[in-house]
Order: structure tokens, then sequence, then C-alpha cells
């Protein structure tokens, strides 16, 4: 909880621990706190932040923290060698997708939360977690990776994004779903065709 998350930053700082935030999907958090990103981040003495999750470009992260705390890590990125020599090739699309997506978490979440709905109450899908929190979800779907892999290959007209990590049963995957700007375009009834599609023998 929020709540949580403050008695963690007020412990840190009353007993002279450093706290980092790992915030490699810290726009997701914020839609499942419901609060802004400041609120979040505030009492941190770091953060990370990438730009290709969430913001899906195609490399690239920063760092946050105290001039001092930057500098050193500069030391450290030259010492473990990655001190890029150029970085606008991952600088200029990082702000691209970062301008075009920083507002659209909500509306991903909300579309995810929707989906997540239809694979519950149409299709019995397990969803995890459920009701959903971000606009990422995992599930179990009652077919097999390899036959999932090559169903979300050939699936007419439409290219599906899932990732499927495993098989942990015969004839079941666990696979992951992350909602972006292409499933807005979905209408339930599209999506609904899509799982039949999918789940069809």
């Amino acid at each position: 909880s929020l709540e949580e998350l403050d008695k963690i930053k007020k412990y840190c700082h009353e007993n002279d621990i450093k706290l980092h935030i790992d915030g490699a999907r810290i726009f997701e958090a914020a839609c499942f706190y419901e609060c802004d990103i400041k609120e979040l981040i505030n009492g941190a003495d770091s953060m990370f932040l990438s730009f290709y999750k969430g913001f899906g470009s195609t490399s690239g992260s920063m760092l946050f923290g105290s001039q001092s705390f930057i500098k050193e890590a500069k030391l450290w990125l030259r010492r473990f060698g990655g001190n890029l020599y150029q970085l606008y090739p991952l600088v200029i699309p990082a702000k691209m997708q970062f301008d075009k997506n920083r507002s659209n978490f909500s509306k991903w979440n909300k579309k995810a939360s929707e989906i997540g709905k239809i694979l519950v109450e149409d299709f019995n899908i397990q969803v995890l977690p459920y009701p959903t929190k971000t606009n990422m979800l995992h599930m179990y779907l009652p077919i097999g990776s390899k036959d999932l892999r090559k169903k979300l290959t050939t699936y007419n007209g439409i290219n599906i994004g899932m990732g499927v990590w495993e098989e942990n049963e015969v004839g079941h995957s666990r696979v992951e779903l992350n909602i972006g700007n292409a499933s807005l375009e979905l209408s339930d009834i599209e999506i609904k065709d899509i799982f039949k599609e999918i789940l069809h023998n």
C-alpha cells in the first residue's frame, strides 16, 4: 500500500539508509496507486527510469539522484564499460516515446481492466492479478506453448504480441499481455474473436 511505502521511506530517512526506487514501471505503478509520480518518488535518494519498458523505446534508461551521487555513478558506469561513445541514437527515440506516451498509461490501464474482465467472464481464464492493477496482466491459457506460439504468428490481420513464458503443465501456458496503443483500437467484440480463434482447437 501507499501507506506502507511511506513507512519505508520514513524508516530509511530516520536510520540514514539510502533508498533507491527501481522505476522501470513507475508510471504503471502510479496508475495502481492512483497518485502522481511525484508522490511516489518523493523521499527517495535515487531512481532508475526505463525508456523501453512501458514507453516502448528501442533501449535506454535514466538515473536520477543528487549531483554527488550522479557524479559517482558516472565513474562506475565507465569502470563497468557502460560509457557509450555516442548516446543520441538512444536519446532521440527515448525522448519521442516519452513525450508520446507519458499521458497514456491511465488509458492503457483501463483497457487492460476491460480485457481482463472479458477473459474471466467470457472465457473462464485465470487472470493474475484480477481485477487487473496495471496495463500488464498474466494469464493461464488452456493451450500448449508450441501451439500458442504458432497461432500468435499466424493470426489473420493482427499482430498479437504476447509473451509466452512457459508451459506449467501439459496443454497449458502462462502468458504475459502488455496493453499499449494498438490495444486501444480493438473493440470488445474483436478481443473476443481473437481469443476464440486462439483457444479454438
